[in-house]
């Protein structure tokens, strides 16, 4: 048997004229600072991506004697070929990319009635009957996928009693959810599948999987904490160290990197005594940042380190989940400035529930503020989008928002924001975005070195 894999790990798309010449400012002030104060470059912005979770369920099925096909949705000839090849095609999915993996799915289908096309990652975890509407999709992977797909490949025509999969026979069946991985079982991805040279990516690894917190606005998979075992992440790096240039940015995309203190300061200490030639980065949670965390962070080379801020005023993240404080937050930052020699970049939520006139005020003036007295680095916004599966999306009354648009026509209609509220119109959310984001470009202009830029950005975004 032979298994087609199809990722579709970000999508570029065209931003109206005003966005997208900020977002340009933003991206290319950014590489100055950098450049200027830290020494090096953020190609990440033009590189190219990929889906974790898909090169592990490769490595995972390439472990267990299946033959795969690993394809970028884009590489119309490598799917032609797949088509031709495989008995079983998966594709991964996120919600906005739902009108992409409709036309792959009837492109298959058009072409071979016979092969099974499979749908897995966030939008069918938490969509199913949504992705099953088509006749051109056969099955959906509710959660984890690596066991469920092995199982797929050895009962494909036997369905009833697999765990973890939506599919269809008289209507939609739903089974229960299949066990998750152990952290022994976690697979390393095998980075081999990726199209051309591996230094054209930007790289991301994961140390663990599962997160204990519940952000309103957060989509990530949550599921129980597990952790890889430190010998596999260190054999991953040492991999990596292998076939990337000297220099390169690898992102540890954990949930929270340091929830596990003692584990993550002994990843750490091994990272040190390695001396790799990469440079590193992660995203923090406040409540588990403290100097001995963001000393052995900088220890290891870690040269940007991201930061939960997500809003200023405390009744907007008591509203949220977040758990936080500003205050909590705004001492975890200064702990990571005084001890690291680090981009310390600030997530930055625009438009959570409980947000008005007086809060918009607030955060911008911080947002300044902060930027200006150098107490962060950048900041890094991001309009709130009720992904499926968050609390806002799944509750959209209890936080006052109304969905306005359908992920099915996102693409088309990218710019305008999925939903409103009593104090948010689209039009009021699209001129908030921008003044957060103009916000930002003028403090960064007052920071930033004159000339140019190295790098050379282009005018798209992905997500």
């Amino acid at each position: 048997m032979i298994v087609g894999l199809i990722d579709i790990p970000c999508v570029p798309f065209k931003l109206p004229k005003e966005f997208e010449e900020l977002n340009r400012k933003k991206c290319e002030l950014e590489n100055k600072i950098a450049e200027n104060e830290f020494g090096f470059s953020l190609d990440g912005y033009v590189k190219k991506n990929y889906s974790i979770g898909l090169l592990t369920i490769a490595a995972y099925l390439k472990k267990n004697s299946i033959n795969v096909i690993y394809s970028h949705y884009e590489d119309e000839k490598k799917i032609e070929n797949m088509i031709k090849e495989c008995s079983i095609i998966g594709i991964s999915s996120m919600s906005p990319f739902l009108s992409i993996v409709f036309e792959i799915a009837k492109k298959i289908k058009k072409q071979n009635q016979n092969i099974k096309v499979v749908v897995g990652g966030p939008g069918p975890t938490n969509e199913p009957l949504r992705y099953l509407s088509t006749n051109n999709i056969d099955v959906a992977i509710i959660g984890e996928g690596e066991k469920t797909f092995l199982e797929l490949t050895k009962n494909i025509n036997n369905l009833e009693n697999l765990k973890g999969i939506a599919f269809k026979k008289n209507g939609i069946i739903m089974n229960s959810p299949v066990e998750y991985l152990t952290g022994d079982e976690l697979p390393t991805p095998d980075y081999s599948f990726l199209n051309g040279n591996i230094n054209d990516y930007s790289i991301n690894i994961t140390t663990m999987r599962g997160c204990l917190y519940n952000c309103s606005f957060c989509a990530k998979f949550k599921g129980p904490v597990r952790f890889r075992p430190i010998n596999d992440v260190i054999k991953e790096l040492d991999y990596l160290n292998k076939n990337l240039e000297k220099n390169s940015m690898v992102h540890f995309s954990d949930n929270v990197i340091s929830i596990h203190k003692k584990r993550f300061l002994e990843l750490m200490c091994k990272i040190s005594e390695k001396k790799y030639h990469l440079v590193f980065g992660c995203d923090v949670r406040a409540n588990h940042v403290d100097s001995e965390i963001a000393i052995a962070l900088n220890k290891a080379n870690f040269k940007r380190i991201n930061i939960g801020v997500e809003d200023c005023c405390d009744f907007v993240l008591k509203k949220n989940n977040k758990g936080l404080t500003f205050k909590e937050i705004k001492s975890a930052i200064k702990t990571l400035k005084e001890n690291t020699n680090a981009i310390i970049s600030a997530y930055w939520m625009i438009a959570l529930p409980g947000t008005n006139e007086k809060t918009i005020q607030k955060n911008l003036m911080t947002i300044k503020e902060m930027l200006i007295k150098k107490e962060i680095d950048f900041v890094l916004p991001s309009l709130l989008k009720p992904y499926p599966g968050n609390e806002i999306s799944k509750y959209p009354e209890k936080f006052g928002i109304r969905m306005k648009n359908d992920w099915l026509n996102w693409l088309n209609n990218y710019y305008l924001p999925m939903w409103e509220s009593d104090f948010f119109d689209q039009k009021k959310l699209i001129n908030t975005n921008k003044l957060y984001l103009k916000t930002i470009v003028d403090a960064y202009s007052k920071m930033a070195p004159k000339g140019k830029s190295k790098i050379s950005f282009k005018n798209s975004v992905s997500i």
